[in-house]
């Protein structure tokens, strides 16, 4: 039986599977329902956006023997032939490797012939901007009026690379990027599926890393399917695969900054470097973390952020530079010793960032049981709600392996299992102890609630603070 990667075992193959683009889909299933197509699609966006797994939806609508409300069967005879690529009325070209004149003579040769098996022929045209201007010439009179059984789609990442002569032909379909939280879901709903068992924060990882790609983000999960199959993956051991720097580096990195210290600062940077890790992402990280700390001020109405926008365009800049340099890390630790020194000057005023607002900005403390209450304490300002769960819970064991922690009710265990719960938990143990650690909970014995106070014994079950 043959092995499929993820990337095509679980490929959207209708309009209702596709995440995101949702504009796009509603005009293309409401196109396929009335049974009224153009002659010419363009779809244009980023990579790993949907392009080409919309473009095949697209093509077995046009074909498929049994629609309905405007889906493909994915069970007639035409169906089947496009989903195991076979489907001899469906031309797939490659712009990039197809590209000259000849290639499109011989592409025009093929529209002339009727189609065979379906009531349409359809050229899927991907990277077009790839095509020469000749190419293109040769293509507009029959991109303009094409026989009545072709349909063309498009495909392109570079839309400004098209002439106008061809943008002005065809109904033009713009993709977006999809966002971080489209990316989780979609990774966490293809985990369950195959029963791999990967943590939250990894799966977030892994998303912020596709770039609103679901072509990358599905790749890099095949990647860890292997180890995720057997093993529960944390965020660290994600790291350690890809050799990707850590929120908490990026927060160790800024404190070091705002406090001064351009040694610290750089041993940073030369930690990351000896451990293989990508210090083109970590310099990217620390860009978004003064960039989200800059809008935070601002928010605030601030003043004097002179040395805040300073330091964003000079990180900015840098990133860029590292692309180029011989010595790649030498632009971040340049201007990682500048902004160190300058921030060290009794006359600087300006305070210490929150590192990375994504973390709470906790002193890292010993590895223990004693510090469980720096833990609960962080959670009051991040997240309220758990903070109320656990102020009376009961830490019962702490190992490298993980936390066991008792709570008083099934409801309270039930809410602090749930992967957003984990993820948050996940975060502030790891700025607690600098360890990512499992953490297991159990229920304490049932206790004796006063039945003379039924307010106070519903707010302590569901966690919150009675008046």
């Amino acid at each position: 039986m043959p092995i499929f990667s993820l990337y095509r075992k679980w490929r959207p193959s209708q309009f209702s599977e596709v995440v995101g683009q949702e504009i796009v889909k509603k005009l293309l299933q409401t196109q396929s329902r009335e049974d009224s197509f153009h002659h010419a699609y363009l779809f244009a966006g980023p990579k790993g956006s949907g392009k080409t797994t919309l473009a095949r939806i697209l093509a077995k609508a046009l074909l498929c023997l049994s629609k309905k409300d405007g889906e493909p069967c994915n069970k007639c005879e035409t169906c089947l032939g496009i989903l195991g690529a076979g489907f001899i009325d469906l031309i797939e070209i490659d712009g990039a490797s197809n590209r000259g004149i000849e290639e499109i003579r011989e592409l025009k040769e093929k529209v002339r012939a009727v189609p065979l098996k379906g009531r349409y022929k359809i050229f899927v045209i991907d990277e077009c901007h790839m095509l020469t201007g000749e190419a293109f010439n040769a293509l507009l009179k029959t991109l303009e009026e094409p026989p009545p059984y072709v349909v063309f789609i498009l495909a392109t990442t570079e839309i400004h690379k098209l002439p106008e002569t061809i943008l002005s032909r065809v109904l033009k379909f713009e993709f977006k990027k999809a966002t971080v939280a489209q990316l989780e879901d979609f990774l966490a709903a293809v985990s369950k599926k195959e029963n791999l068992k990967i943590e939250p924060s990894a799966l977030k990882l892994i998303a912020e890393l596709s770039e609103g790609s679901f072509r990358d983000a599905i790749s890099s999960l095949d990647q860890l399917s292997v180890f995720a199959q057997k093993n529960f993956l944390s965020e660290k051991e994600v790291a350690e695969i890809f050799a990707l720097p850590q929120n908490f580096q990026v927060d160790k990195f800024l404190e070091a900054i705002f406090a001064g210290d351009a040694s610290r600062a750089l041993g940073i940077i030369n930690e990351l470097k000896n451990a293989g890790r990508d210090l083109n992402l970590f310099a990217f990280k620390v860009v978004l973390c003064l960039r989200e700390e800059l809008l935070n001020r601002l928010e605030k109405n601030e003043e004097n952020l002179e040395k805040w926008e300073e330091a964003l365009s000079e990180f900015n800049q840098a990133t860029w530079q590292m692309k180029t340099a011989f010595v790649p890390q030498l632009p971040l630790e340049l201007v990682s010793l500048r902004f160190a020194r300058q921030f060290s000057s009794p006359a600087s005023s300006v305070s210490a960032p929150t590192p990375s607002s994504k973390a709470a900005s906790l002193a890292p403390s010993s590895f223990s049981l004693e510090t469980w209450p720096k833990v609960v304490e962080a959670l009051k300002t991040r997240n309220h709600s758990l903070f109320g769960l656990l102020k009376d819970a009961v830490p019962k064991s702490l190992s490298e392996e993980k936390l066991v922690v008792a709570v008083r009710f099934k409801f309270h265990k039930e809410r602090l299992s749930s992967p957003q719960a984990r993820q948050i938990l996940s975060q502030v143990t790891r700025q607690i102890w600098d360890k990512d650690i499992p953490i297991e909970f159990e229920i304490l014995e049932a206790p004796k609630l006063d039945e003379s106070n039924a307010e106070e014994n519903v707010a302590e079950i569901f966690g919150i603070e009675s008046s």
